[in-house]
């Protein structure tokens, strides 16, 4: 068997696989993982640390599958044609320089076979749909404006939710006065 020619091959089915996943992992997947999580919450005893924990990894993923959902969240398609043209090319390249033999031809092997998973990284990241700004990064955890976001503090289980609004000025430090100006 030609080993030359499965690392080739390879190296070229790897990124449209990747590709293929990473543009088809979307909410309907994390619709069903909310869906079972909701029916294993029924289950949980209600005043336990386990129901708790389930909450709070249910509103984790309702704030997932809302900022997916947002018309903000795109795809960064320059980025996905770039890694999917770069990663089989330097993978290809690794191979060939692997086969060639030697210790320098090893040690550029495995420098391009490393840049070649960077941009397989980067196929599925760059095929995530999700919020970006306008040079294609990926937004923070909201995409609501700092001063409005309200954190969640652990409630007790009477049913009463309570947040914290971190839009609020904090109160003047007492040490501090107007009185005392300079002379």
């Amino acid at each position: 068997m030609d080993w030359e020619v499965v690392g080739r091959v390879v190296a070229a089915v790897t990124p449209v696989v990747v590709a293929v996943v990473g543009l088809t992992r979307g909410p309907s997947r994390l619709r069903g993982a909310i869906r079972h999580d909701a029916e294993t919450l029924k289950d949980l005893p209600q005043d336990g640390a386990a129901a708790r924990a389930m909450e709070d990894l249910l509103v984790q993923q309702i704030e997932q599958l809302n900022r997916r959902s947002s018309p903000d969240a795109t795809r960064d398609w320059p980025m996905l044609v770039v890694a999917l043209v770069a990663s089989p090319l330097l993978g290809w390249l690794a191979v060939g320089l692997f086969a060639r033999g030697g210790a320098l031809w090893g040690t550029l092997a495995v420098g391009v076979g490393t840049m070649a998973l960077l941009f397989l990284y980067g196929i599925f990241e760059a095929g995530q749909k999700v919020p970006r700004d306008n040079k294609g990064f990926r937004r923070g955890g909201t995409t609501e404006p700092a001063a409005s976001v309200k954190a969640r503090t652990p409630s007790p289980r009477e049913g009463d939710s309570t947040s914290l609004d971190l839009s609020a000025t904090p109160p003047a430090d007492p040490r501090s006065s107007s009185d005392s100006g300079a002379s």
